[in-house]
């Protein structure tokens, strides 16, 4: 019962009389809101990662990456998206700063989310893309050019939103064709 209260407050979960506890369906304010969180934390994040990182988060952060890159070599979409996770919680590490990393970590759940329920319809085709912005996020880092990494991450995260949102757009107008794949 706790558990069940605490996804309920967390926005997992909604009780509907009658019928239980089910599975929160996701909206588009949801994926908006996570975006545009992501964002701003991220800002933060790296321009204090640009100003502190020191040579052995560098040479981590480059390994990192490389193992992602093998991933989307592989189609391991899984694996990246695994490293995609850690990846940014790296940055908020190196940032040095708790309770971003903490508040990072809850909305990168909430995108844990997001990416298991729209996987292939978005994921994986921005997949490539969305490494090319990681490897000009790590260029920017590796100049210690603070402007240069928020630039790099306020465009990735506006175009995995509107990757989102184009791939919710399109649901929505599948299910209204009865012929539709989506709708089967």
């Amino acid at each position: 019962r706790e558990a069940l209260q605490l996804l309920q407050a967390e926005g997992l979960v909604v009780s509907a009389p009658h019928v239980g506890a089910t599975v929160a369906p996701i909206s588009e304010d949801e994926v908006h809101e996570v975006f545009a969180i992501m964002e701003g934390l991220e800002t933060v994040a790296v321009r204090a990662a640009a100003a502190r990182m020191d040579a052995d988060e560098e040479a981590r952060l480059r390994a990192l990456i490389g193992e992602m890159d093998e991933a989307v070599a592989s189609a391991a979409y899984e694996r990246w998206a695994d490293g995609n996770g850690r990846l940014h919680r790296m940055i908020g590490e190196i940032a040095r700063m708790p309770l971003l990393r903490e508040m990072t970590d809850r909305v990168l759940s909430r995108w844990e989310r997001l990416r298991r329920h729209y996987f292939q319809g978005v994921l994986v085709p921005r997949v490539p893309q969305a490494q090319r912005e990681h490897h000009l996020l790590m260029d920017a880092l590796a100049r210690r050019d603070p402007d240069g990494a928020e630039q790099v991450v306020r465009a990735h995260n506006r175009a995995a939103l509107a990757s989102y949102a184009e791939f919710l757009r399109r649901a929505t107008e599948a299910t209204a064709t009865p012929d539709s794949p989506l709708t089967h």
